[in-house]
C-alpha cells in the first residue's frame, strides 16, 4: 500500500509530535473525531481522481500543514479505493486521536489534532506501522 510521506514527527511546522499523544491522560475518541477520519479516508481512497480534484477533497479535513505534504501525492498512488468496515478508535488525549480505518488496501492510521473546534488529520500511514 502505498500512502503519504510521513516521517513520524507529526506535520512540519505543527508543533505536535505523534508521541506527545501518550504523554497526557488518555480519553475516549471523541465520535468527531471518528467522523473525521472516516470523511477523510472516503475522499483520500480515490485513486482515480487527478492529483487537483483529489487534493482539494483531501484538504479540507487536513491542517495547512498536512495539506502541504498532500499536494506533492500522486493519488494513483493510493492504493485503497474505499472504506470496508467500521473504523477502530484507538486513542486520544483532549486534542489528539488516532482511528484505524479498514480499506481494501489495509487498515490506516488516521492521526487527527483538535484545531479550532475541528478535527484535522495530520498523518495517515499503514496501521501495523503505527507506534
Amino acid at each position: 500500500m502505498t500512502t503519504v510521506p510521513h516521517d513520524g514527527s507529526g506535520a512540519p511546522g505543527s508543533g505536535i509530535d505523534e508521541e506527545d499523544a501518550g504523554a497526557t491522560a488518555s480519553v475516549p475518541v471523541p465520535p468527531q473525531a471518528v467522523q473525521a477520519a472516516v470523511a477523510f479516508v472516503t475522499v483520500w481512497a480515490r485513486p482515480g481522481l487527478d492529483q487537483p480534484t483529489w487534493h482539494a477533497g483531501v484538504t479540507q479535513y487536513a491542517t495547512v500543514e498536512y495539506a502541504a505534504v498532500l499536494a506533492t501525492v500522486d493519488p494513483a498512488n493510493v492504493a485503497a479505493t474505499r472504506i470496508v468496515a467500521d473504523p477502530v478508535p484507538q486513542t486520544a488525549t483532549p486534542d489528539a486521536a488516532d482511528v484505524d480505518v479498514p480499506t481494501d488496501a489495509g487498515v490506516v492510521r488516521v492521526v487527527l489534532v483538535l484545531r479550532d473546534g475541528r478535527w484535522l488529520v495530520i498523518a495517515v500511514r499503514p496501521a501495523q506501522e503505527a507506534p
